[in-house]
């Protein structure tokens, strides 16, 4: 709006203008009209009439083009123009050098000033000038006329020039003063959306509570950690939106606890049990005034598995190599007892009565030559012989190995036990490159593992597979008994076993095959509920 580089005046500051000026000359203009004999020539009426409409219509014009956006320099420009010689008619009509309008004059440059900056204030006061000295000096005749006229004119340039610098001046320090404190408040506007965006942006939880544990602030992270009932909880105890947390945080008598790292057990919004590590620490003031206390958190359930998955493999390496020595041992005194047992059976050297202790130590010597095969697979799986196998395919001969057998959901059972149901669902073409016996041996080991956590009650093994993003995803799931809480984690230690008759190398071979291909094998159970296995296997392994 405004020209010669100057900053224009915001448009309410443009109608405000433009109403007290015209107010004014109205003013003026009424004055004639009502009083009459202020006017020169008798004809005040008729001047004040004229005066009036003349700014009815401008202040229309000005308004009505304005707001048609064609509000460009010259109307402004028109604006001063016109004002200034409206004044000078009121001064001319009523008494000249003793008007007592004369003061419009300078509101007129101070708005000129405001609406135009340097150039308008300027204009201003350079028509003021001329208009005033039209209005004073024309038509006054004899020698002290002339010269109180010129005096008065000389005063009054004075004033309006002194005006017009003192608006200049003002004006020019106002847009400086407007200009700082524009970009104060667009730095401040940056300094809030980065102060309102820091704590969304943690990935950690972030909970900020008062020093009474009342919350003040809640992350978008600690909501996706806690749940969405957080968000709606401001203003509310930590102790209800966060009962494991104030616990740590404040002690039976409700003190606060400045301690390091805390893990702590949390139900997640999905239900599953997570742990989450928390840091709280205090938030001091000025003069280190306690203002509340930040808890920072973190879902470290993925890590604390890694971490688990990590120390089992240290432990299963160390007892592998254990096993792999100890079944050296065990062999070949064993090759040799079965040797001599069979020697002496072939030379008739044993009586009938001992026929039945021979059968014994046979059958017994056999089954620990099983075991120390279980050990050595276990401790060095033999080389991999990598085929492209038919999953489903695979499943079903297994099945049928094992004296199982695959049937509809909700259809009969299994030829081992009548009263289990074996579903599959894999799809036909499903194939992967891996090892077929030691794939075959990973599968049954699961299944009988299932079928036996039935324990004869009848119910239903499902079997799914299917490929994603170049891994085979395979859910094996049953409605058995379930595996305790603290067994959980130990399922897959070699040697651990819950059956009396078991050697607790099954499922332990398992979770060292599944590892050498590079996949990965995980359980969910509760306990009564069933178990689910779920392997994540490269398709090429």
């Amino acid at each position: 709006m405004a020209s010669s580089g100057q900053a224009p005046i915001e448009p309410r500051w443009f109608y405000w203008l433009i109403a007290v000026r015209v107010l004014l000359i109205v003013f003026a203009a009424l004055i004639g009209y009502f009083m009459p004999g202020q006017f020169a020539g008798g004809q005040g009426r008729l001047w004040g009439v004229m005066l009036t409409g003349a700014a009815l219509f401008l202040t229309l014009f000005y308004n009505l083009w304005y707001r048609a956006g064609r509000g460009g320099k010259w109307l402004f420009k028109a604006q001063i123009a016109l004002d200034a010689l409206m004044v000078g008619l009121a001064i001319f009509l009523t008494g000249r050098t003793s008007s007592p309008f004369t003061f419009l004059y300078p509101l007129v440059i101070v708005s000129a000033c405001l609406v135009e900056g340097r150039v308008g204030g300027t204009m201003a006061a350079l028509l003021s000038t001329v208009f005033y000295a039209m209005a004073s000096l024309w038509g006054v005749s004899g020698e002290r006329d002339i010269i109180d006229a010129a005096l008065t004119f000389f005063i009054h340039m004075a004033a309006f020039n002194l005006t017009a610098f003192l608006g200049i001046l003002l004006v020019q320090r106002l847009m400086r003063a407007e200009a700082r404190l524009s970009r104060a408040v667009v730095d401040l506007k940056r300094i809030e959306e980065v102060h309102r965006h820091l704590a969304d942006s943690l990935s950690s939880g972030l909970i900020v509570v008062d020093e009474n544990g009342f919350v003040l602030t809640v992350n978008r992270s600690a909501v996706q950690i806690l749940g969405k009932d957080v968000q709606d909880r401001l203003g509310a105890p930590l102790s209800e939106v966060w009962p494991e947390g104030a616990k740590r945080l404040f002690d039976d008598k409700g003190a606060a606890v400045r301690g390091g790292r805390l893990e702590l057990g949390h139900k997640g919004p999905d239900g599953q049990a997570k742990i989450v590590g928390m840091s709280p620490f205090p938030l001091l003031g000025d003069g280190g005034r306690l203002l509340g206390f930040g808890l920072i958190f973190q879902d470290i359930t993925g890590e604390k598995a890694r971490e688990e998955a990590l120390r089992r493999m240290d432990r299963l390496a160390a007892l592998g190599g254990m096993a792999a020595g100890l079944a050296h041992e065990i062999r070949n005194p064993l090759a040799s007892l079965s040797g001599a047992v069979e020697f002496l059976r072939e030379q008739g050297l044993v009586h009938p009565d001992g026929e039945r202790l021979f059968d014994i130590i046979a059958r017994e010597a056999e089954r620990l030559n099983g075991l120390t095969r279980s050990f050595l697979l276990y401790a060095r799986p033999e080389g991999r012989e990598s085929a492209s196998i038919n999953v489903r395919r695979e499943f079903e001969s297994s099945l049928a190995v094992a004296g199982l057998r695959r049937t509809a959901p909700g259809a009969g059972g299994s030829s081992k036990d009548p009263g289990v149901g074996i579903e599959i669902d894999i799809p036909d073409d499903l194939v992967m490159d891996i090892d077929p016996g030691q794939f075959r041996q990973v599968i049954l080991n699961i299944i009988l593992n299932a079928h036996q956590a039935i324990q004869g009650k009848g119910g239903r093994i499902k079997v799914k597979a299917m490929e994603e993003d170049g891994v085979v995803m395979i859910t094996i799931e049953d409605n058995g008994c379930g595996i305790k809480k603290d067994d959980l984690i130990r399922i897959f230690d070699p040697f651990f076993t819950t059956r009396p008759d078991g050697t607790g190398l099954g499922l332990a071979i398992v979770h060292r095959l599944v590892q050498g291909w590079g996949g990965e094998i995980g359980v969910q159970s509760e306990e009564g509920k069933g178990a689910r296995f779920t392997l994540r296997i490269p398709k090429k392994a």
